[in-house]
């Protein structure tokens, strides 16, 4: 059975994005940093290493349930060129890992590792160079399994969470070791073979690397600067953002300034053959076969602004349909997104996590209702009341002034839209209830869910209203209040 999909829908990303909370602020929870030796790791092409070391952070520790099962454990999984380091800053683990945030490290043993030729893990510049073996995705996904079963004594992950080439990864993950996770959260990703310009625009890292007699096939004794400034020239289109690079530089000196300084930063941190390992990793990856198989449930987040992963191509929504248990969800452009690097900005996204992680709660045994819950229960009930009752003040008081509604159809309306509708009498209730209310508190970012049944009136006609819907609610200056509400109708046969 497809995990609820059309009755618990989720509301807009990124409205928690303007208005940061004293909790996204928070310090940064600490790490444990260690090294894990991988003994006679064979890779797929045959290719074999006596020792593959794997480095990897950790948050929290593991809690086991009676049966000895490590129950609370997240996979996070970063980028092409990335490490474990990129997630431990205030706008991740602050957003993420810190007191009362989603996934408190005092809640949740978090482990974050560096794939295989990355960060401080085993890698070509170590000294092998172009000896060393050419893994794919399917190695880098198999050490981290290693990892986590070998080194850290975890057998099972409540959440594998991962961007760009992570969000890739945990697709992997969910097809390879089926049952030992509960949920996948994709981030900038898609489900198949990396074809068109996709493919085209690694094709040309790669060829501007191997194209630059300085390279010497991976002998070099000087970075090949040449070949490796193409790349980077290349790298930084796949992630650019047009909205905000135009912010960062409004002028055309300031546009060259910027480049100037990127290319000169990062030449100073990347090394040829690693980064020429890191995208020929993809080459084989294709998951799409056997996405039916896939157990966990499935949040996928992309983003509108996406260069790498385009929503006009049309490749998620056919691929999403065919998992069992899969939420796609498409960000759109806003001031907060930043192209294909809003996968690493949660503050963009976390309420579509927080209403996820309520279902998966849900599914789960029933906790017994934290204050906070019932207090966010009170809340909807009263919010729904004055709507029944056009109450505008109330109404308003509930709230927030970046409120947005994504009807069924997929309309966007403000606060600002509802109340007019309501003042001028183009929309309205009659004999409106509430039943069926949840709530799921995750810091400073509330969900609710809820039915509500009676009579709608919109211009003029009345017609049956029977809903379900999701309402994410954000605690500002120790205050709760609504920012975003989506709702699907019930068949008429479904009371």
């Amino acid at each position: 059975m497809r995990a609820v999909a059309a009755l618990v829908v989720l509301a807009a990303g990124g409205l928690l994005g303007p208005s940061r909370t004293a909790a996204a602020q928070a310090a940064v929870p600490p790490a444990t940093e260690g090294d894990s030796v991988l003994r006679g790791f064979r890779f797929r092409s045959g290719e074999t290493l006596p020792e593959l070391k794997i480095h990897y952070a950790t948050l929290g520790k593991p809690q086991k349930d009676a049966a000895g099962v490590v129950r609370n454990a997240v996979l996070v999984l970063h980028g092409t060129g990335g490490s474990s380091r990129q997630f431990l800053t205030s706008g991740f683990a602050g957003e993420l890992f810190g007191a009362g945030q989603l996934l408190d490290a005092a809640r949740y043993f978090i482990v974050i590792p560096d794939g295989i030729g990355h960060g401080s893990s085993s890698k070509p510049s170590d000294g092998l160079r172009m000896r060393f073996p050419r893994y794919t995705y399917d190695d880098m996904v198999a050490a981290q399994h290693r990892l986590l079963t070998e080194g850290l004594g975890v057998d099972h992950l409540a959440l594998v969470m991962g961007t760009s080439m992570g969000g890739m990864h945990a697709w992997v993950w969910g097809e390879t070791y089926p049952d030992f996770m509960d949920a996948l959260v994709p981030l900038a990703s898609v489900p198949t073979a990396i074809a068109g310009r996709n493919r085209m625009m690694r094709t040309m890292i790669m060829g501007a690397i191997r194209g630059d007699p300085a390279w010497k096939g991976g002998d070099y004794t000087e970075p090949p600067k040449q070949g490796l400034t193409a790349a980077l020239d290349i790298l930084l289109m796949m992630g650019s953002s047009p909205l905000q690079w135009h912010k960062a530089a409004p002028t055309r000196d300031a546009a060259d300034a910027w480049l100037a300084d990127q290319i000169t930063r990062r030449l100073g941190t990347t090394d040829a053959n690693d980064m020429l390992y890191a995208f020929d990793a993809s080459r084989d990856y294709d998951p799409s076969p056997q996405l039916e198989n896939i157990r966990a449930r499935v949040l996928a987040i992309n983003s509108a602004d996406d260069v790498v992963n385009p929503p006009e191509l049309g490749l998620m929504e056919p691929l999403v349909a065919r998992v069992p248990h899969a939420r796609y969800v498409l960000l759109p452009i806003t001031p907060e997104t930043r192209g294909h690097g809003t996968h690493s900005l949660p503050a963009v996204w976390k309420p579509y996590l927080a209403a996820f992680l309520s279902e998966l709660a849900g599914a789960g045994a029933a906790a017994a209702p934290s204050p906070e819950a019932e207090e966010l229960k009170a809340l909807e009930q009263r919010l729904v009341a004055a709507i029944g009752a056009r109450d505008l003040a109330a109404y308003d008081a509930l709230v927030a002034a970046d409120y947005v509604v994504i009807e069924a159809a997929g309309t966007l309306r403000t606060k600002a839209d509802v109340m007019a509708s309501y003042r001028s009498g183009d929309r309205g209730y009659r004999d409106l209830k509430i039943d069926e209310v949840k709530a799921h508190v995750f810091g400073d970012t509330a969900v609710v869910h809820a039915r509500t049944t009676g009579t709608r009136i919109l211009d003029g006609k009345e017609e049956p209203n029977r809903v379900r819907y999701v309402r994410v609610y954000a605690r500002r200056n120790g205050r709760w209040q609504a920012v975003a509400q989506m709702s699907t109708p019930l068949p008429a046969d479904q009371r």
